[in-house]
């Protein structure tokens, strides 16, 4: 299961697998000026997250908190590759 959050004005696309490993757990950008870092036409970029919803279900609260944490800006977020490994 993913869940895909588009805004309405084109500038933040990303998806959330639930079925993540802790260890590799990212969110994967498509579109992120909203999101903070540039993603210019061509390959996604993905970072690290934390936790939302569980492997087979997430509630509306928890979608609320994965757009609020998708759009607070931060320096700290670490890019990591498909498989959750950082890129340095």
């Amino acid at each position: 299961m993913t869940l895909t959050i588009a805004s309405e004005d084109g500038t933040l696309l990303v998806c959330y697998v639930l079925t993540q490993r802790d260890d590799a757990r990212h969110v994967t950008v498509l579109l992120g000026v909203r999101f903070g870092v540039p993603c210019p036409p061509g390959p996604w970029r993905r970072f690290r997250s934390p936790r939302f919803g569980t492997d087979t279900s997430i509630a509306p609260g928890e979608v609320a908190r994965f757009i609020r944490w998708c759009l607070t800006p931060a320096d700290d977020r670490i890019e990591v590759d498909y498989r959750g490994v950082s890129i340095p």
